[in-house]
């Protein structure tokens, strides 16, 4: 695991320390890397919904069936198993 070291403002570092009295977290560092821990999570999930949406927006639905899957199933394997540079 690497290493981040940072300066942090005295009124921030007696809130953060407040912040861990009674709590489930023993270290300050624990509690910086649950809240980075959730932004990540947060970025993840709103990177989700962008591309539903994006999917959405992307024009009229298309219905698959299971014929249809197979089909592109199909070409895909095929593509797979053409040399490389030839589609």
């Amino acid at each position: 695991m690497g290493a981040l070291t940072i300066d942090i403002p005295e009124p921030i570092q007696k809130w953060l320390e407040s912040r861990l009295e009674g709590s489930e977290y023993k270290t300050p560092e624990e509690y910086v890397l649950s809240l980075l821990r959730e932004e990540r999570k947060r970025s993840a999930e709103e990177r989700l919904e962008e591309l539903l949406l994006e999917g959405l927006e992307s024009g009229p639905p298309i219905e698959y069936t299971e014929e249809s899957w197979r089909k592109k199933k199909d070409a895909l394997a095929e593509r797979l198993r053409a040399p490389a540079g030839h589609k």
